[in-house]
């Protein structure tokens, strides 16, 4: 699965200070699905060498469900795409208001990306230039907002790949 957020949910009984039961959570694109309930806890039982190795009768998922191989080759898309074709993704998301094809370039804009998608409805987006600064671990991309009417201006979005998937991901200019 490679790296994945996980939350572990510990229920104590309030009278007498013991654990109650154990959730183990696993977080996936915001989706959470349970991978393990634990909720036969003893205490002050003597265990036996064959307690401890015996597998619990129980329902089993296999999580490797939770990743499909489309996931994977989005990934490995989204890891080999130059910084304009990021851009242009993520611009062409925000314009046709489908942040899908852009959610993980757009972790820090999740507040407005409402808004600037009603700002950007209709708008055409062209001319990209890439252009790096030796201040900056990402690159500019600069790029022509066409607007329905069209007026026309030139703007940029700050991406970076310097992420532990090593994806665009908008850092600015939006």
């Amino acid at each position: 699965m490679g790296d994945c957020e996980v939350e572990v949910e510990n229920v104590f009984i309030k009278n007498d200070g013991l654990l109650r039961f154990v959730k183990l959570w696993v977080v996936n694109d915001g989706q959470k699905t349970l991978l393990l309930h634990i909720d036969n806890i003893q205490y002050n039982v003597m265990m036996s060498r064959a307690n401890l190795i015996q597998i619990p009768d129980t329902q089993w998922t296999d999580v490797t469900e939770m990743t499909t191989p489309a996931a994977g080759d989005r990934l490995s898309k989204m890891q080999n795409e130059t910084a304009t074709q990021a851009a242009q993704r993520i611009l062409q998301a925000i314009i046709s208001a489908d942040n899908s094809q852009a959610s993980e370039a757009l972790v820090y804009y999740k507040s407005v990306i409402p808004a600037l998608s009603e700002n950007m409805k209709g708008c055409k987006v062209s001319n990209f230039k890439e252009r790096r600064d030796g201040d900056y671990v990402g690159t500019y991309v600069f790029y022509t907002l066409t607007h329905p009417d069209g007026k026309q201006e030139q703007k940029h979005i700050a991406i970076r790949n310097d992420n532990e998937k090593h994806i665009w991901v908008a850092d600015g200019g939006l």
